[in-house]
């Protein structure tokens, strides 16, 4: 799903996206603000997101070691500040690029 740069200010209704076999989920530079949406977390098919240079704040939650099929996480350009959580150890060796900056 790529609806980057669309100006979206909203994740409403975005547990539904955890009904759909979605491999990418491309939500970049839009005007999304607050927590990264844990609903993201239940798409467990993903293998890749992108929710950078949005206006996210808080700090990546526990949740992203639920995605182990999960290659790349871009989450720069942001707001996210802290540490990274252990459960990222959960996704394993899937796992190839993860972006993290201001």
């Amino acid at each position: 799903l790529w609806i980057s740069n669309t100006g979206l200010k909203s994740t409403d209704g975005m547990e539904q996206l955890s009904k759909l076999p979605l491999r990418e989920l491309r939500m970049s530079q839009n005007k999304m603000g607050g927590p990264i949406p844990k609903a993201v977390f239940n798409i467990q098919s993903l293998q890749y997101v992108s929710l950078s240079h949005n206006d996210h704040t808080g700090t990546l939650p526990s949740e992203v070691g639920l995605l182990t099929k999960l290659e790349e996480l871009h989450l720069y350009g942001g707001y996210i500040t802290g540490q990274i959580p252990p459960e990222i150890g959960n996704i394993g060796s899937s796992l190839k690029r993860l972006a993290l900056s201001e």
